[in-house]
């Protein structure tokens, strides 16, 4: 038996929208790993305070959204994309660690795109996540 379940959501990358997932007319459901990986992107990808809800945090989200629109240096700003993802990791206490890989050719395009291994008390889980800073003027 599952300790966490949820319906199994896609996030769209460009809208950030999620889909719920289904097979027919059955909703699709994911256990643990996944389960909390999804918790876990749909925090990166929310703006720090601009969710609330009963049971959510001041703090939830993430403060990956101050980049966009920036100048995004590859130089110095991965420790700073790696920091803002500890801390959203921080919050779970089924997170025992995490490592990122960023991948720079994707930097100078405007997009963050890393990948994301998550320790957890479920084992290990890795996936992708990419966010774009681009505002799309050149």
């Amino acid at each position: 038996m599952p300790l966490i379940e949820d319906i199994k959501m896609r996030i769209d990358n460009n809208s950030f929208y999620e889909y719920t997932m289904n097979r027919g007319s059955d909703l699709l459901f994911c256990q643990n790993n996944y389960a909390l990986w999804q918790a876990f992107e749909g925090e990166l990808k929310t703006p720090l305070g601009e969710c609330r809800g009963i049971n959510l945090v001041n703090n939830y989200g993430s403060r990956l959204y101050t980049l966009i629109g920036e100048n995004i240096d590859y130089m110095s700003t991965p420790s700073e994309v790696q920091g803002m993802i500890q801390e959203v990791a921080n919050r779970y206490t089924e997170i025992k660690s995490v490592n990122t890989n960023i991948d720079p050719d994707e930097w100078s395009k405007g997009i963050i795109s890393v990948k994301i291994t998550l320790v957890t008390i479920f084992g290990q889980i890795t996936e992708n996540f990419t966010l774009t800073t681009a505002t799309g003027c050149d």
